[in-house]
């Protein structure tokens, strides 16, 4: 029952501690426990029961982690939604999971509730009503095998596959995470991702340590640097495009950050020159962390200290290291061959602990294609050093193979960001009848510059083999991005072939 002792323990432990801060309100640990409870009662009365799933439907708010908090209690599963989706992409999962209710923001469960036994506004008189309950139900006893959580993949390819995370995939994550990241007693953890996203489980592991979690609504850079700087938080949750923003941001010299010691980057590849960047300007240490929701949540943590000089010019022209395994988890690499690769071998990234999923929701087929003897694989292909370190080239799924030699969009990207007119780049396989596929690559440009592709071409060109260099390079005005941050090469790719076939 790990969610549902988060809450009772801390209730107890840090009563009178800050749990969760949202742009509404702020709850104490008591408050939480409180809370949670009287909720999951009111829920076991409209017919909740363990095993059932309730999907959520909401921006980041202090109801959400109530929520995920009360179905732990009773052994429900929650099935978070991506707010962004639209009412068919809504309906699909709600039918997917089969859920028997949800509980959101009324403008987003408009339309999403047929068939289901109830709908709750988050603001409406119904959820008061249960979260102030005098009458506490009582509650059943789930372990460490009931479900906790479906998450929805992003379907990089085809229909989004719901990841059953288990009660104890949730606790091991947590334990993994602390045991790794070592937060100090009293830490302040503002988290920018959504909470439908794996990064979900990185919360409740500040939340299993009695930190004070602060939830932004949606990203802004502007209010970013406001709450850490009002709330001093001590670490931050950002994917890269959220960093690159926070560079950009009016305010940022003013804004007195010297409480952050760890910003937190995941979800897509870190360019060398903008970890630098941010790291002066932000006076702290940027960890990378992969994972996968698949896994659990997070795979490998990067080191706590800044990089030191000598590591500069490394950084800057490669791709870097995304850290090391969590204490609990355990990567190799497997080569084409299919036997496990050697220390700097190429191959594909395998994952193993206690944290991984229990697999796709009622896909056994999908689930066996990704686990194998108790082995992630997760699609991604990197290599390790000799130390343990991870290092990541790119998906599986974006490897571009020219002329039978492998091309990894990443190595591009890496490279092309280093310029100085090159604000974002994304960079895609395109067919070519010679040689099968080349790399195109999309452009987002620096303000004040020209944005001139002969430029950037020969710039590529002095640091690239010539089968890596992109065919053509493309300026946009914004790469297309889930609400996550991850910029949707899918979008990309199938403009590109709209295009070819126009």
């Amino acid at each position: 029952m790990w969610p549902a002792s988060i809450a009772e323990r801390n209730g107890r432990a840090f009563r009178d501690g800050l749990a969760v801060v949202d742009d509404r309100c702020r709850l104490t640990y008591g408050e939480l426990a409180e809370r949670s409870l009287r909720l999951a009662s009111g829920l076991r009365r409209l017919g909740v029961r363990r095993g059932d799933r309730v999907a959520l439907l909401s921006r980041n708010r202090a109801e959400v982690l109530e929520s995920y908090l009360a179905l732990g209690r009773i052994g429900a599963a929650a099935v978070p939604v991506n707010h962004g989706l639209v009412a068919p992409e809504v309906e699909y999962v709600l039918s997917e999971c089969s859920v028997v209710g949800m509980l959101g923001e009324a403008p987003l469960l408009a339309g999403a509730v047929s068939g289901l036994r109830f709908a709750i506004d988050f603001d409406g008189p119904g959820y008061r009503s249960l979260v102030r309950a005098e009458e506490i139900q009582p509650m059943p006893e789930p372990g460490l095998g009931d479900m906790a959580a479906i998450l929805f993949t992003s379907a990089t390819t085809g229909r989004p596959k719901g990841v059953v995370l288990s009660q104890g995939s949730l606790m091991s994550s947590s334990l993994s995470w602390l045991a790794t990241a070592r937060p100090a007693p009293g830490t302040t953890f503002l988290s920018a991702p959504p909470l439908f996203h794996s990064t979900v489980t990185i919360v409740f592991a500040y939340l299993a340590a009695g930190a004070t979690v602060l939830l932004m609504r949606q990203f802004s850079p502007q209010l970013c640097l406001a709450l850490a700087e009002e709330e001093k938080a001590n670490h931050l949750y950002l994917v890269p495009s959220m960093v690159n923003y926070l560079l950009r941001a009016k305010g940022l010299g003013e804004a007195d950050l010297t409480s952050v010691t760890d910003v937190i980057h995941g979800a897509a590849p870190m360019p060398g020159g903008l970890r630098l960047r941010a790291e002066e300007a932000l006076g702290a240490a940027l960890r990378d962390c992969y994972g996968q929701a698949e896994a659990g949540g997070a795979i490998t943590l990067g080191d706590p200290k800044p990089h030191s000089p000598q590591l500069r010019a490394k950084i800057e022209g490669e791709p870097g290291t995304c850290g090391r395994p969590l204490l609990g988890m355990t990567a190799s690499i497997l080569a084409e061959s299919g036997e496990e690769a050697s220390v700097g071998e190429l191959g594909e990234v395998c994952v193993h602990g206690r944290a991984l999923m229990d697999g796709y929701w009622e896909n056994p087929g999908a689930t066996a294609s990704v686990m194998r003897d108790g082995w992630l694989r997760t699609g991604d292909i990197g290599h390790l050093d000799e130390d343990g370190y991870l290092y990541l080239m790119d998906r599986r799924v974006d490897l571009i193979i020219r002329g039978g030699q492998n091309v990894y969009p990443a190595e591009i990207e890496l490279v092309l960001h280093g310029h100085h007119g090159v604000a974002e780049v994304a960079v895609v396989g395109a067919a070519d009848e010679a040689v099968q596929e080349v790399p195109v690559a999309y452009v987002v440009a620096e303000r004040g510059w020209s944005a001139d592709a002969e430029e950037l071409m020969l710039y590529a060109g002095e640091r690239l083999a010539s089968y890596k260099r992109p065919n053509h390079i493309e300026f946009v005005e914004s790469l297309p991005r889930s609400s996550a941050g991850k910029v949707l090469k899918k979008v990309l790719r199938g403009a590109r072939e709209g295009e070819s076939a126009g």
